[in-house]
Formats: structure tokens, sequence, C-alpha cells
């Protein structure tokens, strides 16, 4: 982590001194890699049903919830918990990343880790 933190560091000095303007900081805790992680993102199909991950639109089995009449988002919580909680440093896999902050962890469907998460 301290190499990839030492020429991330020299990338972005490099970069100021060529004069590109840049957000300061990476790997907050409200960065995320896609917003399937954001706690108010999500997906909403034809039918009213609500998902977090684009992939899982058209997979009922996926539904974290639906559009009650009145137009809210009834939630199934125990559903939408893992999205909530995932946590790439808390991974094994992700720990063993020395890039790990840039991706934050990636898309677990792309990756074939919903299992773990999901």
């Amino acid at each position: 982590m301290s190499r990839f933190a030492d020429v991330h560091r020299g990338i972005l000095q490099d970069a100021h001194e060529r004069g590109f303007r840049l957000v300061k900081g990476f790997a907050l805790t409200a960065t995320v890699y896609c917003g399937a992680y954001q706690l108010n993102t999500h997906i909403v199909d034809p039918r009213g049903d609500v998902f977090k991950c684009v992939e899982d639109v058209g997979h009922p089995e996926h539904r974290m919830g639906y559009l009650t009449d009145q137009g809210m988002i009834q939630v199934d919580y125990p559903r939408m918990l893992p999205w909530a909680v995932w946590d790439p440093f808390q991974d094994p896999e992700c720990r063993k990343c020395e890039v790990l902050p840039v991706c934050m962890g990636g898309c677990l469907r792309l990756l074939g880790r919903p299992s773990r998460v999901l």
C-alpha cells in the first residue's frame, strides 16, 4: 500500500504542476465504485420493483423493495443491508490488492463475488 501511495502522490503532483484541477483525497468513506453501494440510489423497473444493481432488473429474486401506490419505496431491509454495509477494506481478497482505494472493491457482480456480500 505504501508503494501505491508514493506513486499516487507523484502522479497527483505531476498533474497539478501541469495545470490539472484535481479533487483532493481518495478512499473517503463516502467513495464508492458504483451507485448501488449508495444508500439512496435505486433502480425502479416499469412494474415498480426496486433494485440496487442494474444487472438485477428483470430478476425478481433480487428485488430490494417496491413502489407503493403513494410513490414511496417500501424497502426489504434484510435484502438491502449487504449493499449498505459493503466495505472492501474488510474483504480478504480486496485487502491484498495494492491499489484497493482506486476501485473501492469494484463491481461485485462482475467479479463473481455477490455470494460473499449478497
